[in-house]
């Protein structure tokens, strides 16, 4: 986390410093800053970008009334490294969170409640449910081999497990079956 907030927080300075990242223990917080047309105190709309010293795009940011709604990053080849997306008008949280392999292959997506982690070869790694208004885990989460065998599926409950937590190898046997009730063991 803190360093996809470093990341980030470069990315952000380089566009022109309209939000501004900052973690805090476990915790990220955006803080919102509008961005004015140069010298004036019009809100700017449109897009900036920035670029490698090389001259191939780096940074595409579109603002509205001031406020940065999409920031997408590209590596040097030009494939998206990152798109974020903020509602309302930029003013509000991030919303979507994606992040892609160099190569293009998409690497991570977070977006209506939803978190999906994939391994280089496509295959999908992870995946979480979680609430919006806390980022806690709420809901099934499952996690695969890099073959595409159930490695493991938990059941959350406002960040707590709860429900049945398995875990399997990559044979597919099961080498764990435990039972959790609002955070704690209770069967194993």
């Amino acid at each position: 986390m803190k360093k996809l907030a470093v990341f980030f927080g470069i990315v952000l300075f380089v566009i022109g410093g309209c939000r501004k990242i900052k973690s805090i223990g476990e915790a990220t917080i955006v803080v919102h800053k509008q961005y004015f047309e140069p010298g004036t105190d019009i809100p700017f709309n449109g897009e900036r970008t920035s670029n490698y010293i090389t001259g191939e795009i780096r940074t595409k940011a579109t603002y509205s009334d001031g406020y940065s709604e999409i920031i997408v990053n590209f590596y040097r080849n030009q494939q998206k490294r990152a798109k974020l997306v903020f509602a309302d008008g930029g003013r509000g949280d991030m919303i979507v969170h994606i992040e892609w392999y160099k190569s293009g292959q998409k690497k991570y997506e977070s977006a209506d409640n939803v978190i999906r982690e994939w391994y280089k070869n496509g295959q999908l790694k992870a995946k979480a449910n979680y609430r919006n208004d806390s980022g806690t885990l709420h809901g099934i989460t499952k996690t695969w081999y890099e073959d595409g065998t159930l490695k493991g599926k938990e059941s959350y409950s406002y960040g707590k497990l709860d429900g049945e937590r398995v875990k399997w190898d990559t044979d597919g046997n099961k080498i764990l079956v435990q039972v959790y009730e609002e955070g704690k063991l209770v069967e194993s």
